[in-house]
């Protein structure tokens, strides 16, 4: 049982190098083999020099594609086309991944799982900020499911657990070849952010009904740069994860009530930020406040979508 790691990047070139070492530095158990396939994104740094050296001193264990269509999903299926083993792993180029990681994804599989997901740990360049809580955490991308192995129950709809990471996630060829590829209408493009293509990847697996769970031995940890804790950050954030959503529910034809285009429980849900936010300020909770704030940025997004 082989798994092959795939790792879409873009003009991250010195802590790609840090996540690739990352990777080969994991344990491995006998039973399995693995291999990394770097999918250069149409960087204009040091990615491809970075990338063929680790391959020399691995001896063949990395390897390079390019792939000029803009955006991460392109990527990620160049990647996919382009490997062959059973299993098929993701992992992101500003993430390490725990000594245990591989041996993780492989034990799911032998379990009998058809995907898999982890969480994602924060690996901070500086403190964060007063006005943030884990209330805020997806402009972070940090997830944290608990300690216990979790099977994804695709009939409940509210369970917090529920997902696949691009960043942490495995699955099996064979899904794939069921479920179809990351839809290239979603994810991020360049320096542009663009979101869901995971979302709707698991939307197509839950549809499939194909057994996943949630691993907590799947470890990694995701850098925060200081640039990214920022309230403007937060805000584009919001507003493209509003745009993402808006061209995920019209692929899937999301079944509510509209009034002008909108879905009725989003017009509710931004109007009652107002009360929610002058509450949370008067209780001093800052990041509850500013919670209330993003819906009415990610209202934008998906209205302007």
């Amino acid at each position: 049982m082989n798994i092959d790691v795939i790792i879409a990047t873009y003009n991250r070139a010195d802590y790609l190098e840090k996540a690739l070492k990352s990777v080969l530095d994991a344990g491995r158990e006998p039973g399995f083999d693995y291999s990394i396939t770097v999918v250069d994104n149409n960087s204009n740094d040091s990615t491809r020099d970075v990338v063929k050296e680790l391959a020399e001193h691995s001896g063949g264990r990395v390897r390079y594609l390019f792939e000029p269509r803009q955006g991460k999903s392109f990527a990620l299926n160049t990647g996919i086309a382009n490997t062959t083993a059973e299993i098929i792993a993701f992992t992101d180029d500003d993430q390490l991944v725990d000594d245990q990681w591989l041996c993780a994804i492989h034990r799911v599989f032998t379990d009998g799982y058809d995907y898999a997901t982890g969480p994602v740990y924060g690996d901070w360049e500086i403190p964060p900020p007063r006005w943030y809580d884990d209330r805020l955490r997806g402009p972070v991308s940090l997830f944290d499911g608990g300690d216990q192995r979790i099977l994804h129950d695709h009939d409940d709809d509210t369970a917090t657990h529920h997902g696949f990471s691009g960043g942490n996630g495995a699955v099996l060829r064979r899904v794939l070849e069921k479920t179809g590829v990351f839809n290239t209408d979603l994810g991020g493009f360049g320096e542009a952010l663009g979101l869901c293509e995971d979302s709707e990847f698991y939307l197509r697996l839950r549809a499939a009904k194909f057994r996943g769970v949630y691993e907590p031995r799947m470890k990694v940890f995701h850098r925060i740069p200081a640039a990214r804790l920022t309230r403007s950050y937060f805000r584009k954030w919001y507003r493209s994860y509003g745009a993402s959503m808006a061209v995920m529910n019209r692929l899937h034809s999301l079944e509510a009530p509209q009034i002008f285009g909108m879905p009725r429980f989003l017009i509710r849900k931004t109007l009652e930020s107002f009360p929610r936010w002058f509450a949370s300020m008067l209780k001093g909770d800052l990041p509850g406040a500013f919670e209330q704030e993003l819906n009415l940025w990610f209202f934008t997004g998906y209205w302007k979508k």
